[in-house]
């Protein structure tokens, strides 16, 4: 696992507040009920802040599951977090 999908594992679980073994690769906004629009935003929020970055608007909505995070982030962040 490499350290941004550590990350975003860790961010997720902080904001939606499950337990890191309901985290995996396939989670997305449809099977977990805590990843509603306003955990989405949360989300989205704290990995911008995290980041400090700027999450395009058009990319966001590609960002629904932690797989999709991961791919989104991979072009937006330093490769210090790759």
């Amino acid at each position: 696992m490499s350290n941004l999908e550590n990350i975003v594992k860790e961010i997720i679980v902080e904001v939606l507040k499950i337990s890191a073994d309901k985290v995996y690769k396939s989670l997305n906004s449809d099977t977990i009920p805590e990843w509603d629009s306003m955990g989405h935003m949360q989300i989205i929020i704290k990995l911008e802040s995290f980041f400090s970055c700027d999450i395009p608007h058009n990319e966001v909505a590609m960002m629904t599951s932690e797989e999709g995070i991961i791919k989104v982030l991979s072009n937006i962040v330093s490769d210090d977090f790759l």
